[in-house]
């Protein structure tokens, strides 16, 4: 009789340590999910997370991090089926400011049958199941400015209409600035 209650007590303390165990794991990955969601926040001065794109079309995929050193322009389109048009301005300001050493992305997001623009610039595949480094934001048509130094300088969120009519002067002015400061600073 002593043995069994023995037996049942052993039983109990291990169903409870397997209980804490599993209280304090689910309490961890709530934490780390909470970091996560948080770290990938989009914040105006902080460093824009890292991420490798594949891209569209054949070719190679693009890291962020490769582009340190330079200012970089992402282009974030919502639903987007052969919007060449739409880009030509993006494209235009691109070319302006590539003797600057201005590195410019589109990132495109595939929706059923959509076929992705046909444009001189680099057109990423962004999918939901390869998420690396970064969410994509929820808000879209989205441009970002990302500085020399990996940081994000602007965000600015609205219709490509929208997000080209801001783009001309911001972008000029921005370019000087991140001459005239050297790396680092």
């Amino acid at each position: 009789m002593r043995i069994t209650k023995i037996i049942k007590n052993e039983r109990s303390m291990r169903a409870l340590k397997s209980c804490s165990s599993h209280a304090i794991q689910a309490v961890i990955l709530l934490c780390l999910m909470f970091k996560v969601a948080f770290a990938s926040a989009l914040t105006i001065g902080q460093p824009f997370p890292n991420f490798t794109l594949p891209s569209a079309y054949v070719g190679y995929a693009q890291q962020l991090s490769e582009q340190y050193g330079k200012p970089v322009m992402i282009v974030v389109l919502d639903r987007c089926n052969r919007c060449e048009k739409k880009l030509l301005d993006f494209q235009h300001l691109h070319t302006i400011n590539a003797l600057d050493g201005l590195v410019t992305w589109v990132v495109w997001t595939p929706y059923k049958d959509d076929q992705p623009p046909h444009i001189p610039l680099p057109v990423l595949q962004s999918d939901s199941r390869l998420q690396v480094g970064w969410q994509m934001p929820k808000k879209r048509p989205a441009l970002f400015l990302i500085n020399r130094d990996g940081v994000l300088d602007h965000a600015l969120y609205g219709s490509l209409r929208s997000l080209r009519r801001q783009a001309k002067p911001l972008l000029a002015q921005w370019m000087q600035q991140s001459q005239a400061r050297p790396i680092g600073q």
